[in-house]
């Protein structure tokens, strides 16, 4: 059996599950509870305008978590194939599934975007937050596994 390597974050996991579970549960609490609101006391909560505000906020956020954060992945790899979790199921592709390997940079992180040939499980583009020197270890340990798959 051949060593498996994390190249992915441990912050994935927070992010991928934590965060967008706090923030849903909390501004999605706040935002109903303002629509039904009728208290006399507030009155800045009986404001369509601001009722109207904080739906299309709660909205925006959660479209914004749901195809960014909540489409990372956690990515394992070996010499032979990589596995790929959203932590509740978890894939085994082999490098030959891969078509191209890309290395998105953001202005405080990196993200990897892994290009299959055909659809997966998790569909064609598979994004993870790469570990800086789990990520460039294992590239340069396996040099050969990307040599014509990394964007650089």
């Amino acid at each position: 059996m051949m060593d498996l390597h994390r190249v992915s974050t441990n912050l994935t996991l927070f992010l991928r599950i934590a965060f967008p579970v706090i923030w849903i549960s909390f501004f999605g609490a706040f935002t109903f509870l303002a629509l039904i609101m009728r208290i006399d006391e507030v009155p800045m909560m009986q404001s369509g305008y601001f009722k109207a505000g904080l739906l299309v906020f709660f909205l925006i956020g959660f479209l914004f978590l749901r195809f960014t954060v909540m489409r990372l992945k956690r990515v394992d790899m070996s010499t032979d194939y990589f596995l790929v979790t959203n932590y509740f199921k978890t894939y085994r592709y082999t490098f030959d599934s891969l078509q191209e390997i890309d290395e998105l940079d953001f202005l405080f992180f990196k993200v990897v975007k892994l290009t299959l040939r055909e659809k997966g499980a998790f569909g064609k583009h598979l994004y993870f937050l790469p570990s800086k020197r789990l990520w460039n270890d294992f590239i340069k340990e396996n040099p050969y596994l990307f040599e014509e798959l990394v964007d650089q």
